[in-house]
């Protein structure tokens, strides 16, 4: 028993697949990036003694500067 498949048939079937593959990955993609949210004014801070702006999105009373390692403590005037 021999099974053949034109060329054309194939070659649309393997396009097919691409298609469908890069589109569920591109879902796949979406959803994941979903729950990351943009940094609003509560989330950047500004150190005090190297003046470095970073991103802090956990909500701790105490803060690590990124560039030179000082801890921060959040403020009376930054609690809002």
């Amino acid at each position: 028993m021999q099974i053949t498949i034109e060329f054309t048939l194939a070659t649309a079937a393997f396009f097919s697949f691409v298609v469908v593959l890069v589109y569920c990955l591109w879902l796949f993609y979406t959803k994941s990036n979903e729950d990351k949210s943009e940094p609003s004014a509560e989330h950047v801070h500004q150190c005090p003694y190297c003046l470095y702006i970073f991103v802090q999105y956990k909500s701790s009373p105490i803060w690590k500067c990124p560039r030179c390692n000082s801890l921060l403590e959040k403020g009376i005037d930054d609690e809002t």
